[in-house]
């Protein structure tokens, strides 16, 4: 029978710490190489770790004066998950919790019609009071509905990041006997940013320039926020985030009850991706009195009704024939600011169409048609701001003289009429002199 030779448990002990050692030794300068993953540090310089905060929000939207919290949960000590050994790990942050304020030193960039405000957190572990050498394993999630939203006038919406993110910490001694961070490895749980893949190292080094690639922390949660600067029940008469409105001028020839074609397209601001969003646009009078909708005002599947009023139900991205006629406009009352919107005034046969575009409350320009009749309006999407957003649409009749000659025509007739004067003077020049030669 083969017996087999229990070592001594002093040997044992010293086997297994010598292949931790030696599993570190391996693991360490891999960590360190890798310039997407762990990163190093020394006793003067100890590796740091941040968190950064991405608030994406449509242009034109100001940046709400909010905090948002983390907490930092201890997942393991020295590969292990007891919560005895869980509940002698540092806290980090108060009480568990990092906290990021974008209410000031904020960074800014825009990307087409998305704004993104970034900030990151002070280095996680600064101050930290480590309780021994070894390997601490903290998981980071974003805590949920930190800022109060507003119900009323404006109404504001937030999504909040589902990222998580385990932060791997290497805690050595110094040469004084000092504890410091040598190693920061940071993995990927649940991606918090384009381009992250569950499992990736990620580069968690605070920088502070969001600008500069490579100049911030990875560790990344993003944000949605959005802004409809209108009441919980809006009016529609007063209520207006965007108003297309219809003039007619030109004296008696004009006709006021005369409907126009328009086609119109609105977009969900860059931040919504939700191709079957729908808003509500209502028409108006000229008194002030919300309309009812006839048939061919406005295709027949989008007109609704709302329990006292019709309205128009747009379908983000998808254009729309509707008709106005004068003193009427069209009200849209529930568009997020950053929504975009097209809309031309098609063929207005015997009119001169003109418009003046107002955005965020500023006139931005105002544009007549080359000639009656022709098509006029805005072919690329126009973003919306906070204040007020109208395109102000008039149409002159062409003017007339008494006997039926178009006024708009006069310069080119006038232009004929003495082509012709020269043309007879010619003939009537060259016919003397020839009655003079036969003389």
């Amino acid at each position: 029978m083969t017996t087999i030779k229990k070592k001594p448990f002093s040997k044992l002990l010293a086997s297994v710490v010598l292949t931790m050692l030696l599993s570190f030794g391996f693991m360490l300068p891999a960590f360190a190489a890798d310039s997407n993953g762990a990163i190093v540090g020394d006793e003067t310089n100890p590796a740091e770790a941040a968190i950064t905060k991405v608030l994406e929000l449509p242009v034109g939207t100001s940046t709400p004066n909010a905090s948002f919290e983390f907490l930092v949960t201890p997942v393991a000590v020295d590969g292990s998950t007891d919560k005895a050994d869980l509940d002698k790990m540092p806290v980090i942050g108060t009480d568990g919790k990092v906290t990021i304020d974008l209410s000031a030193g904020t960074q800014e960039a825009v990307n087409g019609g998305v704004k993104q405000v970034s900030k990151e957190s002070a280095d996680l572990f600064e101050n930290v009071k480590w309780t021994h050498t070894g390997v601490y394993t903290y998981r980071i999630t974003e805590v949920k509905d930190t800022y109060t939203l507003s119900t009323s006038n404006p109404i504001e919406q937030m999504t909040y990041s589902d990222a998580e993110y385990d932060v791997t910490v290497f805690v050595s001694r110094a040469a004084d006997g000092t504890l410091y961070v040598k190693y920061i490895g940071t993995v990927v749980v649940t991606p918090g940013a384009p381009g992250q893949e569950e499992g990736e190292k990620v580069d968690p080094t605070p920088g502070g320039d969001p600008d500069l690639e490579g100049d911030y922390s990875k560790m990344i949660f993003t944000n949605n926020y959005l802004l409809i600067n209108t009441p919980e029940k809006p009016d529609p008469i007063t209520d207006g985030v965007l108003v297309i409105s219809k003039a007619v001028a030109g004296g008696e020839l004009a006709d006021p009850g005369q409907y126009f074609d328009f086609d119109v397209t609105v977009f969900n601001p860059e931040t919504v991706v939700d191709p079957t969003k729908t808003y509500k646009a209502y028409v108006v009078d000229a008194k002030g009195i919300v309309s009812a909708i006839p048939a061919g005002q406005a295709p027949a599947d989008t007109i609704k009704n709302d329990g006292a009023n019709d309205y128009i139900e747009f379908t983000t991205a998808e254009l729309a024939k509707i008709q106005l006629k004068d003193g009427q406009s069209l009200s849209f009352i529930d568009l997020p600011v950053g929504s975009s919107f097209t809309v031309m005034e098609i063929d207005p046969k015997n009119y001169t169409a003109s418009y003046t575009l107002t955005i965020d409350g500023k006139s931005v320009e105002t544009v007549t048609a080359p000639a009656a009749g022709a098509s006029l309006g805005l072919s690329k999407p126009v973003y919306t701001g906070e204040k007020e957003n109208s395109t102000a649409f008039t149409n002159t009749y062409r003017d007339v003289t008494p006997m039926g000659i178009a006024v708009d025509n006069l310069p080119y007739l006038v232009l004929i009429g003495i082509a012709l004067l020269g043309l007879a003077g010619f003939i009537a020049a060259k016919a003397r002199k020839k009655s003079k030669n036969d003389a």
